[in-house]
């Protein structure tokens, strides 16, 4: 999992400048398709931001053989009441 963690975190500093660093795991789900599917969420804070209190992610990291994609990395949307 630390892996999968730090592989989307350094993907998302890449792709948007940001200096996200990695607090907490809170969990994960695993689906199988071509390889596997990582829905992972955790706390980071972004040191760029001038607000770099820990929030909340979600990311998506498929990892098929010895290749891993990020295709998303976004705030966790605030729980529906």
């Amino acid at each position: 999992m630390d892996l999968l963690i730090k592989t989307a975190i350094e993907a998302k500093n890449e792709d948007y400048g940001t200096q996200l660093e990695f607090v907490e795991y809170v969990s994960a789900n695993v689906t199988a398709a071509q390889g596997f599917c990582f829905y992972i969420t955790l706390w980071a804070k972004d040191l760029s931001s001038p607000d770099p209190e820990p929030k909340l992610y979600q990311t998506l990291v498929r990892k098929f053989r010895d290749e891993m994609h990020v295709h998303e990395f976004k705030l966790k949307p605030p729980q529906q009441e």
